[in-house]
């Protein structure tokens, strides 16, 4: 009877301590000022006229506002900082 009771502890201990293990390390804290930014690669340049990835672009899109823009669904030019 002791026997069997371990050969059902045993891998419910062993599940719980792979659970421990697999949440220790993603616990991390932000200050408030860091600036997380997930994506699925790291950007190769941050250069504007040297992109040539989309992984590149995004961030540069969000760091940088252009004088002008295009309209939502057309190729029209409107500004962004520029003014009339």
């Amino acid at each position: 009877m002791r026997v069997r009771k371990w050969f059902v502890l045993v891998p419910f201990m062993a599940l719980a301590v792979a659970l421990l293990a697999a949440t220790a390390g993603a616990r991390t804290t932000a200050s408030t000022t860091s600036l997380v930014f997930g994506t699925a690669s790291d950007p190769v340049v941050l250069d504007g006229p040297l992109v040539s990835d989309g992984e590149s672009l995004r961030p540069i899109d969000q760091i940088f506002e252009g004088l002008v823009s295009l309209k939502p669904g057309s190729t029209r030019l409107t500004p962004s900082l520029a003014t009339l």
